[in-house]
């Protein structure tokens, strides 16, 4: 796993948040000629010898068009097809293609270790936590599936036991990319912001052309402060993979507090066209509204956030924040 989500303390308030084979084109069959019609009997009778009547001109067959038989994918190829529908932010696609492919190969190690990843991104941290330790039951030196689990503890908060994962993952493939940008959130979390961005700093050289390590970087420097700096990594996150998600959010949420409310309900219109069940994106562009006086776009904005949360004290909020929009 290597996007991993950051928290910003910033002014506003922040909420971490195969093809189907193609209809063959019918080819009508060439048109059968109607037999001429039988001739008119003469006046004058005439003897007809007895002929024996011909067959009925058989007809041209009808083609059919066949399709070639549609063979089942294998483990492997619903695997690919499970980290295409992530990487389009689809996990309940991805979900089930990985049980299609642990069904067909009930060892297979890294689709245990995708579905735990795709799972914590869905928050059901147990869940995932069960296929990661499967995962590497089945294949200790899987070192997707240490960074996968350090990524599931950071986010329970359990902040050293990440640290240590990610450590397990760098023993097995020194420099590993997602083991940098976990064990970056981790210190982070912590409250070691400067060696999780010694971490973040790793990771961007390591994979220069990677969004998620700007992204990385991008946040941790918002959260030191250092606004521009974040913002220009945030920009490149996004000019490498337009749709990140957590790039566009950051980068909203940032220009929000720099007094450009405009530019950030953009990256939050964005993120909305994406995915439009992205609960939090409905949040913070409703306290873009709410700061300019447009009270029926918030008001609007913060009941879809309530309709798609299921997050209590994410919920008192935006209740709280409706009463004084509706007077109540």
């Amino acid at each position: 796993m290597k996007r991993i989500q950051m928290i910003i303390p910033l002014g506003l308030m922040i909420l971490v948040g195969c093809a189907n084979p193609p209809t063959p084109t019918l080819v009508p069959a060439t048109p059968t000629l109607a037999p001429s019609p039988t001739a008119m009997p003469s006046a004058t009778p005439t003897l007809t010898p007895t002929v024996t009547p011909s067959a009925s001109p058989t007809p041209a067959p009808t083609l059919t068009p066949t399709r070639a038989p549609t063979a089942t994918p294998t483990a492997q190829e619903y695997l690919k097809r499970a980290q295409a529908a992530a990487a389009q932010y689809d996990y309940d696609r991805a979900l089930i293609d990985l049980d299609h492919a642990i069904q067909l190969k009930p060892d297979y190690a890294e689709a245990y270790s995708a579905r735990g990843e795709f799972l914590a991104e869905l928050g059901e941290l147990d869940r995932a936590l069960a296929d990661l330790n499967h995962a590497i039951q089945l294949d200790p030196k899987l070192v997707e599936a240490y960074v996968n689990r350090g990524t599931v503890f950071a986010y329970k908060g359990e902040w050293e036991r990440a640290i240590a994962e990610c450590d397990h993952a760098f023993a097995i493939k020194p420099d590993h990319v997602g083991a940098y940008l976990t064990r970056a959130y981790a210190w982070v979390g912590k409250g070691d912001v400067a060696r999780g961005l010694a971490d973040a700093e790793r990771a961007v050289a390591s994979a220069p052309d990677d969004a998620d390590t700007y992204n990385s970087r991008g946040n941790i420097l918002l959260r030191k402060r250092e606004t521009a700096r974040g913002i220009a990594d945030l920009d490149r996150a996004i000019q490498l993979k337009p749709n990140h998600i957590d790039a566009l959010m950051s980068r909203g949420i940032a220009l929000a507090n720099q007094g450009q409310p405009e530019r950030a309900r953009a990256d939050f219109d964005r993120v909305i066209q994406i995915k439009p069940t992205y609960a939090n994106a409905y949040f913070q562009r409703a306290l873009v509204y709410q700061s300019r006086n447009e009270k029926d776009h918030a008001i609007a904005d913060f009941k879809k956030f309530l309709e798609l949360s299921q997050d209590p004290a994410r919920r008192k909020i935006a209740e709280e924040h409706l009463k004084k929009l509706e007077g109540k």
